[in-house]
């Protein structure tokens, strides 16, 4: 069975918040991004904090 990437959004707005929470885990593994290159994300996130203010909110869902 084959999914469109639609289909997998959906889904996953209706799972529970724990089951978000474990997918967000996994996806590393399951998308097959090196450590390092997670790593290298994880390290990178607190450069973007300064985007996170009520300022520029109206451009988050775009």
């Amino acid at each position: 069975m084959c999914l469109t990437l639609q289909e997998i959004e959906q889904a996953i707005e209706y799972f529970p918040p724990k089951d978000q929470r474990r997918l967000l885990a996994e996806l590393p593994r399951l998308l097959k991004t090196s450590g390092v290159d997670f790593a290298s994300l994880k390290l990178a996130e607190p450069s973007f904090q300064f985007w996170e203010n009520l300022d520029d909110a109206i451009y988050d869902d775009l």
